[in-house]
């Protein structure tokens, strides 16, 4: 919804061309600005989540080496990848999601809308044609029948 007052707005047809072409250029630039300053956010994530642990994480570091993970690799993704492990033992819905997906392993989601009666309210539909039954001539004809059609009854 516009803020301020919508009586003010003008509409870009009733705009001259030079006035679209500003506006247009204007809108680009901030365009640009903003995924210049997502770039940079992600970018700063990557290096923070490389940084290796600080000393209050340190006492990670053994239990990390214990669970297999070199010390070169003991960073703040490790640690967080740890800690969502952790949480989805301890029975976290949404960390267990994640965590499969991460793996690979979350099965796929399928919903069917069912009504009252518990039948699908969008039955699935047999194919308009069966052509596995036909033979290689049937299916020649058919195809030279439609090939007619397209070119106005005439065949080359």
């Amino acid at each position: 919804m516009p803020r301020g007052n919508p009586e003010n707005l003008v509409s870009n047809s009733d705009r001259t061309p030079e006035e679209r072409r500003k506006n247009a250029q204007k809108a680009g630039r901030a365009s640009g600005r903003k995924r210049r300053k997502i770039k940079a956010a992600k970018e700063y994530m990557k290096m923070l989540i490389g940084l290796p642990l600080d000393a209050s994480q340190r006492n990670l570091a053994k239990y990390m080496s214990e669970a297999g993970i070199d010390e070169q690799d003991q960073n703040q993704l490790s640690l967080m990848l740890m800690s969502l492990m952790k949480q989805a033992q301890k029975g976290n819905i949404k960390s267990a999601e994640l965590v499969l997906q991460l793996v690979g392993e979350m099965p796929a989601s399928k919903t069917e809308i069912t009504g009252a009666d518990g039948a699908p309210l969008i039955p699935e539909r047999p194919p308009l044609y069966d052509l596995s039954k036909l033979s290689h001539e049937e299916l020649t004809s058919l195809a030279r029948d439609a090939f007619k059609e397209d070119k106005g009854g005439e065949e080359n």
